[in-house]
């Protein structure tokens, strides 16, 4: 069985059921674009055969819960349909389970690589995937259908903030446009202000959110994290921006400690930071910790905690090294920012225990 091209889904979903034999439907790559597709095939599903749909976490799939799910049939009898919501692992779908199950199956996975030959060989795959050059006409395409269904119009301003505040992200943008949409109300026209009003620059604080996760989740997740930050156009060197600040931020949280200006334990509330810990550093001359609102501060402290001063000394270090190779050629710049991220999770996390 071939894998389909995207732009062959419209006409590949003319022929289910009648014109196709297979059972099981496995959508890769974008995960809003294989959501949609899911939702429309389980649409003609059951128009066409009534079948009852159940779903399924993917990324939770326990495989007896999925087999006693396969056993029993509809309530009402005859066929039903399950849905495996991003799949993380395919090769949890066993060769049995595809030809013996009387059931519709649909998949959806952000997997496109290392296919099982039997998924291969009895399902139909559409791979969603989306390149870096198709973002923008992706964004576009999803803009516009929905701004001709609400009879709204959006200014070009307008377009572009929202665009450079969420990145690439499908289902945010979404989400966006129907807030936008019910925020306006009857006006026809979505303009800078109402963006700039109800829309987050989500880019910075999934940068953020990056150094929250190099102190407590795995390499490959951290990996997969930083993927989809290049994948949404941001730009090598914002990233290690954002690492310096925070590099620079706990060194001078290790400074005060030091000093014995500050005293701080993981187990402090943010009630309790802010009565003790909060003032003092209000006293302080602050360089880097000083912009920071007190929620960011009160974060900044609790990961401190991972760190030592000999520690924040050898990122340090390595950070310079790394700018400035990205910033001499930015041929392998992606290469260069996940050196960087192992090399600091074996430091941190991986030094606290006891694996390196």
């Amino acid at each position: 069985m071939s894998i389909y091209p995207k732009e062959k889904f419209s006409e590949l979903l003319n022929h289910i059921p009648e014109g196709v034999k297979e059972r099981v439907f496995c959508f890769l790559g974008n995960i809003y674009l294989c959501e949609q597709a899911a939702r429309e095939v389980i649409a003609k599903l059951q128009q066409k055969e009534g079948v009852a749909l159940e779903s399924i976490d993917g990324e939770t799939l326990d495989r007896d819960f999925f087999l006693e799910k396969l056993s029993v049939g509809s309530l009402f009898g005859g066929k039903k349909l399950i849905w495996i919501k991003n799949l993380i692992n395919l090769s949890q779908i066993e060769p049995k389970i595809l030809r013996d199950q009387p059931h519709y199956l649909v998949i959806t996975a952000p997997e496109t690589k290392n296919l099982p030959t039997s998924l291969q060989t009895l399902a139909i795959i559409v791979d969603f995937s989306i390149k870096a050059n198709e973002q923008r006409m992706w964004q576009e395409q999803l803009l516009s259908t929905f701004l001709r269904k609400t009879d709204k119009k959006i200014t070009p301003r307008a377009k572009r903030c929202l665009m450079d505040y969420i990145g690439f992200n499908l289902f945010v943008l979404k989400n966006y446009l129907e807030m936008l949409v019910n925020y306006v109300g009857e006006e026809e026209i979505i303009d800078e202000k109402a963006v700039k009003t109800l829309v987050s620059p989500i880019k910075e604080e999934a940068l953020f959110e990056l150094t929250e996760k190099l102190v407590d989740t795995s390499p490959n997740k951290i990996l997969k994290f930083l993927d989809n930050l290049l994948a949404q156009g941001i730009h090598p060197l914002a990233i290690l921006s954002i690492l310096a600040r925070e590099i620079r931020c706990l060194l001078e949280v290790k400074g005060l400690e030091q000093k014995g200006k500050i005293n701080f334990t993981p187990s402090y509330s943010y009630q309790h930071f802010l009565k003790t810990v909060y003032p003092e550093l209000k006293r302080e001359k602050l360089i880097h910790l000083g912009s920071l609102h007190s929620y960011s501060l009160y974060f900044i402290f609790k990961r401190a905690c991972f760190y030592n001063i000999e520690t924040l000394k050898q990122l340090h270090q390595k950070l310079i090294d790394v700018e400035t190779k990205v910033k001499r050629t930015q041929k392998n710049a992606a290469y260069q920012l996940e050196e960087f991220i192992l090399f600091w999770y074996k430091l941190v996390v991986g030094g606290r225990n006891g694996k390196y």
